[in-house]
């Protein structure tokens, strides 16, 4: 069952995604968010949390860490999946375009409103670029 629950925060950070800033992944961090909404989800009962932590978050995200994530459901009293642990954005865009995913009907924008500018559409707009062109045959040079 997906359930959407509302945090509310009594307090205003200054940097950081919650200050408004959103630039780079490293900007966006929220320490302790996952492990937040697991405890969440124990709390209301789950028995599994399915995160969407991919091989591209696991150095700016301390908490998308399989390490972290087990011993967080460890004490929370309820295991983790993690399915998309192994693979990378642009390889996670790859796996959608097979399934059929309607690509331009997900979002990933840390506004919420898929804004093109912050750190999370322009890393979702490169995977997808990258993708469409491993299914072109075209390279890229750096």
């Amino acid at each position: 069952k997906h359930e959407t629950v509302r945090c509310m925060y009594d307090f205003s950070p200054r940097s950081g995604l919650m200050g408004g800033n959103d630039a780079t992944a490293e900007d966006s961090v929220i320490p302790g968010r996952n492990v937040m909404l697991m405890s969440l989800a124990a709390i209301r009962g789950a028995s599994v949390v399915v995160f969407g932590c991919n091989a591209d978050d696991l150095d700016a995200y301390e908490d998308c860490r399989p390490e972290m994530l087990n011993g967080a459901a460890l004490a929370c009293g309820v295991s983790v999946d993690l399915p998309l642990i192994d693979l990378t954005k642009r390889e996670i865009a790859t796996a959608a375009r097979c399934y059929c995913v309607p690509i331009e009907s997900t979002i990933s924008c840390y506004r919420g409103t898929r804004c093109c500018k912050c750190a999370a559409c322009i890393a979702r707009r490169e995977a997808i670029q990258g993708s469409a062109n491993d299914r072109a045959g075209v390279t890229s040079e750096k």
